[in-house]
This record gives C-alpha cells, structure tokens and sequence, in this order.
C-alpha cells in the first residue's frame, strides 16, 4: 500500500500555480473537484489586483492559509500517522518521519511569519520569510529523495513541490508588488505612477 497520494500532495498543490500543479496524475484528480474553487480564487486576486496586497501576492497569502488549514485538517484526522503504516517498513523510515514533521512544522511556520509580515511589511520579516520558504525547498529535495527510493510517485510529488516554493521564492525577491509593499512601503505610491 502506497501513501494517499491525495491528502499527502493537496498541502503542495495549494502552493503550486495551476500550471505546475497539472503536470501529476494526483494533481489532476485534485483539480477535477477543485477546479471551480481555483477559478474563483484566481478571480478574486485579479479582482483585488490594485490593492497593496492583491493579485499574485493575495495569491500567495491564500494558499499559504489554506495549506495551513489542509494540513491542521490532514494532520488532525490522521494523528497517529506521521507517516503511512506501509512506510514503517522502509529503509528510509527515520528520514521520511524526520522530512514529514518538518514539512508540518514549516506549513505553521510560514503561516506565521506571513502573518507578521502583513502587519509588520519590513525587510526583516520578509527576509525571514523568504527563508522559510528556502527551508520548504530543502525540506521539498531531502524529501522527493527519501520518497523516491521507495515511493517513485510521491518522490515525483515532493519534487513539485520544490518547483512550486521555487516560484513562490523567485517572485517574493523580484516582483515589484512585493518590493512596493513590504520595503519601501509606498504602495499608493506606485499604483498612482502605474507602477
């Protein structure tokens, strides 16, 4: 018996643009119901896209929320299972526990800093999260490696997510919205010169 690929990857996928998310089996099948729920989300963000946090980064602050809340759901309906019962087996068991606490421990963390973030909007908190999505990649490779020894399709899963905190990172260091808002902190500003 393989891990539930659904429950395991729907914290990943929240985090993944809808073109990342569709290069899986798994993540088709989660976009199958999903899909309406994507679409009003996208909707929402391009809606809000004038307001300092709207558009991409209401995206961003979104999925981070709701992989929070997908995985206080997952983790609270299988308590007792940090990690599936056919992996006990494993080889890599100890890495694979070791990974998976982490991953959950770094869902809350970012969900924290983001938080304080928005309150905050200083270069400090946003290096801070800027680096807690860097510890997500690391944790994403150490984990699609510890996967892909056993499980070969949920290694393939960790890897995207790695890509998707990959995005997430690359877009909170460039994008200007990001600078605008938590650095120089003139968002009107900017939206007045059209950015």
């Amino acid at each position: 018996m393989t891990p539930k690929p659904l429950t395991s990857v729907s914290v990943n996928l929240i985090m993944a643009t809808p073109a990342v998310a569709l290069a899986s089996g798994t993540v088709a099948r989660f976009f199958e119901v999903a899909w309406p729920a994507v679409l009003f989300i996208g909707a929402f963000c391009m809606i809000c896209k004038r307001r300092a946090i709207g558009g991409w980064l209401l995206f961003f602050y979104i999925s981070v929320y709701l992989g929070t809340v997908v995985t206080a759901i997952t983790s609270v309906r299988h308590m007792g299972e940090i990690v599936p019962p056919s992996l006990v087996a494993s080889e890599n068991y100890s890495l694979i526990k070791s990974v998976s606490v982490q991953s959950k421990v770094l869902v809350f963390v970012t969900a924290l800093i983001a938080t304080f973030l928005l309150f905050s909007r200083t270069r400090e908190m946003l290096n801070l999260l800027r680096w807690a999505i860097g510890a997500r990649m690391a944790v994403s490779l150490v984990s699609a490696f510890a996967y892909s020894l056993d499980f070969p399709d949920q290694g393939a899963n960790s890897f995207m997510t790695f890509i998707a905190y990959s995005g997430w990172l690359a877009y909170l260091l460039l994008s200007r919205r990001v600078k605008h808002v938590f650095v120089l902190n003139d968002w009107d500003v900017a939206m007045r010169r059209n950015l």
